[in-house]
């Protein structure tokens, strides 16, 4: 065993050595409470409703203790042999787990995750998940501003109670928890549709852009099939990307409500098109000016295929446009745009308006009957206490008559404090995810927004290599439709340009 480990199992050993007796003699107390009740109930029937003579309070509980040993057959020593013995035996075998879980943590992974869609699940399954904040949940903004204003309303509602309620000690706690459960299984249930189907239009987006690269890679694969040149197939490949490249990014423009942040993003994108240098991912000026007036020039792009092959077709590269290989090119184009057109309609065609007002109105309501449950659970307790610490803490001259012991107070505040962050918490967030899914291109997604970019770097990679081996196939020479012999140095004099 390494040092480091040797340490750990030491320091819980003597940790649950330590501290857990004290924990388990007042446990011990408490249960040899109920074996006397009558004595007790015998001791305050003398004192006054609603009050404990802490001196008899403290006799009967010994004389419980000397019944609770006489009964197990033990000394007062022996039995806090024993209680030591128990939380020795309770410390190993949370000290010999927890080395278990340490040695065995080889198998788990950290996420890790590069995207939205990119990551590693194995780190999830761990308690490693629990520090991972980034591209996560908890790292959006928006989130924490919610639940900043929800704290501040709970503190509002907690002085007005403290303020206004003449005896706090006399308010049972526990009734304002009653407020929360009215809306609680409801919300749950709209949201639990709400995030099914804001996960299935994020799959179709992805779908979609996956849809157009395998219409791009068989229009690669019938063009090599063909002996079409490789500066034309080149050409129509970097017009099949931009079509994806350029789609994303007008959509973000688009979503933003600010007009002259719109203009910025569009402008950003054609410049962007502009300074590229990647021989597959840029756009001349020509093209661009051409392409500025378009409100969306992916589809159009497409356009430009369709128009380059038939070209193609009548410089006699391709076959005719009567036949059926001309006919199932441009069927190829028609599916890339209806690709580009489903990916448009998820952007276009969101989830109506109807629905998602009134599930986030319901969130909203939820969220804030917690925060006044919390907030008068936090008053009355935190008024109790103080009267149960002086009675003269008080804003009223009264005599105040606590109706249970202070105990009651912390273990109801802390219940209450758990269910009533946590809760509106998690129905807040999951209402950011639904949002950012079922609008995956909007401008502040952040981590949700699909990797279209990564998607295309890697599928125009896969393109690079397609192209360097239609051109050397292992023992026969590249198909060729144009057969002439101008045709053929023509092909060899583009193949030679395009390997320099």
């Amino acid at each position: 065993m390494s040092t480091g480990r040797r340490q750990l199992v030491l320091a819980l050993f003597f940790l649950g050595g330590f501290c857990v007796p004290s924990a388990a003699e007042t446990v011990c107390r408490d249960v040899s409470s109920f074996a006397v009740q009558p004595s007790l109930l015998q001791v305050n029937s003398s004192s006054p409703p609603g009050r404990t003579n802490s001196t008899e309070a403290i006799h009967a509980g010994h004389a419980s203790d000397s019944l609770l040993t006489q009964k197990l057959g033990m000394t007062r020593g022996q039995a806090h042999a024993a209680m030591f013995l128990l939380t020795c035996l309770l410390a190993a075998g949370c000290a010999t787990l927890a080395y278990m879980g340490h040695s065995l943590s080889y198998h788990f992974n950290d996420a890790r995750p590069r995207d939205a869609v990119r990551y590693f699940p194995t780190g999830l399954v761990s308690w490693s998940a629990l520090c991972d904040v980034n591209r996560t949940l908890w790292s959006q903004e928006r989130l924490w501003a919610m639940a900043c204003k929800l704290l501040a309303l709970t503190l509002l509602v907690a002085l007005a109670q403290l303020v206004w309620c003449v005896d706090p000690s006399a308010v049972d706690p526990l009734q304002y928890s009653e407020i929360t459960n009215v809306l609680n299984v409801f919300v749950s249930l709209m949201l639990g549709f709400f995030l099914s189907t804001a996960i299935g239009r994020f799959r179709d987006c992805l779908e979609g852009f996956v849809s157009l690269f395998e219409n791009m890679r068989a229009l690669q694969m019938q063009f090599h099939a063909l002996g079409v040149p490789q500066k034309s197939i080149n050409h129509i490949m970097r017009y099949g990307l931009l079509s994806a490249w350029l789609l994303p990014r007008f959509m973000k423009a688009e979503n933003c409500t600010d007009s002259k942040r719109r203009i910025v993003l569009i402008e950003e994108a054609w410049k962007e098109a502009l300074a590229s240098k990647d021989p597959l991912l840029h756009l001349t000026e020509q093209e661009v000016e051409i392409l500025q007036g378009v409100d969306d020039p992916s589809p159009q792009l497409w356009m430009w295929i369709a128009s380059l092959s038939g070209r193609l077709a009548q410089d006699e590269w391709i076959p005719a446009m009567a036949s059926p290989t001309y006919g199932r090119i441009l069927s190829l184009s028609n599916q890339a745009q209806e690709s580009l057109k489903m990916i448009r309609l998820i952007f276009a065609v969101q989830v109506p308006y109807i629905y998602t007002h009134t599930l986030a109105v319901v969130v909203h309501i939820s969220n804030m009957l917690c925060a006044v449950s919390m907030g008068l659970t936090l008053g009355a307790c935190l008024g109790s206490l103080l009267i149960h610490f002086d009675s003269r803490l008080t804003f009223y001259y009264i005599d105040p008559k606590p109706q249970h012991e202070a105990s009651t107070d912390i273990q109801v505040l802390v219940i209450q404090s758990l269910k009533c962050f946590v809760t509106p918490v998690l129905y807040q967030g999951f209402l950011e995810i639904g949002f950012c899914l079922s609008s995956p291109f909007a401008e502040n997604v952040g981590s949700v927004a699909p990797p279209v970019d990564r998607m295309i770097q890697e599928f125009k990679a896969d393109l690079v290599v397609s192209n360097r081996i239609a051109r050397c196939p292992p023992g026969w020479k590249p198909p060729a439709w144009k057969r002439d012999p101008e045709a053929e140095k023509i092909r060899e004099e583009v193949d030679e340009d395009d390997d320099e």
